[in-house]
């Protein structure tokens, strides 16, 4: 499956990301901003995950992002207890980032917490827990049900699930602290087998942001 979203924040178009998923477990990802938006902050990345398509959980996860004057490389292996990290910028800093363990077993990346809320029966008010590594910091994500409605999307109107999501920062001793930089998100995925994202919208410490689904495509896998 490939999909194409777009990004804004405070209603001005800001990004444009394409995914690509495949059977094995395996997405590969590109993303860059745009217009006004690239004036302020240029950004252009690629990603990789991979999941243990018997589990769901993660493997490996692979991200390289490129700003005007600064290259950022971050690696991320899942193991059963724990997770590594390594994080390398280009041109160096003053204090490099060394490898960070993670030992908390069940570690999602943000791959594997989709499928993982794509493959719960997300009947009304249902909660769902799980603890996600997105890079160098875990964090605790509580999704809650919501009602269901019909949204219209640049992908086409779509029965919808909504689904408010909170989030909390783990702490070195293993407590869980507020998130400094954000607020809120509600996402909206499809009512139906595909579990579509359809729509994510939130409120972080920039302004309002959002993202919508613009086209799908399904196809057989393709070698890579």
């Amino acid at each position: 499956m490939r999909t194409a979203y777009r990004f804004g924040w405070s209603g001005i178009p800001a990004a444009k990301a394409n995914f690509h998923f495949f059977s094995d477990g395996v997405l590969f990802g590109s993303l860059g901003t745009v217009g006004t938006a690239r004036l302020l902050w240029p950004l252009d990345a690629t990603f990789t995950s991979n999941l243990n398509p018997r589990t769901g959980l993660p493997l490996h996860f692979y991200l390289r992002e490129e700003y005007r004057a600064l290259q950022r490389f971050t690696t991320i292996d899942f193991f059963p207890e724990k997770a590594r990290v390594i994080r390398l910028e280009f041109p160096e800093p003053k204090k490099p980032e060394k490898t960070r363990t993670l030992k908390i077993p069940g570690l999602h990346d943000l791959h594997s917490a989709l499928h993982h809320v794509r493959s719960a029966p997300l009947r009304s008010r249902d909660s769902l827990s799980m603890i996600v590594c997105p890079g160098q910091t875990a964090y605790l994500a509580t999704v809650r049900v919501g009602a269901r409605k019909t949204i219209e999307v640049p992908a086409g109107a779509r029965r919808a699930i909504r689904l408010d999501l909170t989030l909390g920062k783990i702490e070195k001793n293993g407590s869980i602290s507020a998130v400094k930089k954000f607020r809120r998100a509600t996402g909206w995925m499809s009512d139906d087998k595909d579990r579509l994202l359809l729509r994510l919208e939130g409120e972080v410490f920039i302004g309002k942001v959002y993202c919508e689904l613009e086209s799908t495509d399904f196809k057989e896998d393709a070698s890579r």
